[in-house]
C-alpha cells in the first residue's frame, strides 16, 4: 500500500485542479498514518473526484495513485464488495488503456485476489494469482512484487478446496521460494502482501457510527 500512497499525481491537466487533487492525497495520506481514517478515506474520495473531473475517469493514474488505496481501505473495513467494484474498475482502466499484460494489471488481480480470499473463495483466487504470478515474473516487476504473488498464492492453493486448486505441496514449495529469495538477498521474511500489510497496519477497523457534523478535521476511527 505504501508504495502507492508514496506516488503523486504527475499528469498533463489543468495544473491548478491537480494540485487541489495532490494536496488532498497527501493530506489523506497525514490521516492513514495518523490513524484518522474517517478522514483519510473523505480525502481520497475528493482527490479521485477531483482527478477524475481533470484527467477523465479512465486515465490510468486515477487507477493506479487513487482507486488501490481506497480498495484496500474497504478491505480493512471487512467490505468487500466496494472493494471487488474498485478493483475490477481499476483493472478495466488499465487494461485499456495499458494493455492486458502491463505489471500494473498484475496489482489489480492481486488486488481481486485478496477480496477472493477475504470472501472464502479460495479457488478463484488461485485463477487469478496464476496470471498476476506470471505476469509479473515474466515482466519487470520489482522482487517484492514476485513475492506479494507468490505467498498469495500459497495461501490461495493451501485454502483452496480439494479438486478446485489445492495443492498443499505447491503452496510450501512458492514460500520457500519467497524465504530462498529473501536469504539470498540478506532480508528476513517479514513482509506480507500490500493489501494484507495495509491491513495489519491499521488494524481491523470498524466503520464510525453516526454522529453529529464534525466541526472540524480530525475525526478518528479507532482499530478494534
Amino acid at each position: 500500500m505504501e508504495r502507492f500512497a508514496e506516488a503523486p499525481i504527475e499528469v498533463a491537466g489543468d495544473p491548478q485542479q491537480l494540485d487541489r487533487a495532490s494536496l488532498a492525497k497527501a493530506l489523506a495520506d497525514v490521516d492513514l498514518l495518523a490513524g484518522a481514517y474517517a478522514d483519510a478515506i473523505a480525502g481520497y474520495q475528493r482527490s479521485l473526484a477531483l482527478a477524475e473531473a481533470t484527467l477523465g475517469p479512465e486515465h490510468p493514474t486515477v487507477a493506479t495513485s487513487l482507486m488501490i488505496i481506497l480498495a484496500s481501505i474497504d478491505l480493512a473495513l471487512g467490505d468487500t464488495g466496494p472493494a471487488r467494484s474498485r478493483c475490477e474498475r481499476a483493472g478495466a482502466i488499465l487494461e485499456t488503456t495499458l494493455g492486458p499484460e502491463h505489471p500494473y494489471r498484475a496489482t489489480t488481480l492481486v488486488c481481486l485476489a485478496e477480496v477472493a480470499l477475504e470472501e472464502a473463495r479460495a479457488a478463484d483466487a488461485v485463477a487469478i494469482l496464476e496470471r498476476a504470478l506470471r505476469m509479473r515474473t515474466g515482466g519487470e516487476a520489482p522482487p517484492d512484487e514476485v513475492e506479494e504473488a507468490r505467498l498469495m498464492l500459497a495461501r490461495a492453493r493451501w485454502d483452496a478446496p480439494e479438486g478446485q486448486g489445492r495443492d498443499r505441496t505447491a503452496a510450501i514449495a512458492l514460500a520457500e521460494q519467497v524465504r530462498d529469495a529473501h536469504r539470498e538477498a540478506g532480508r528476513a521474511v517479514s513482509a506480507p502482501p500490500l493489501r494484507m500489510k495495509a491491513r495489519l497496519d491499521m488494524g481491523r477497523l470498524e466503520r464510525p457510527a453516526a454522529a453529529p457534523e464534525p466541526t472540524g478535521r480530525g475525526s478518528t476511527s479507532a482499530p478494534s
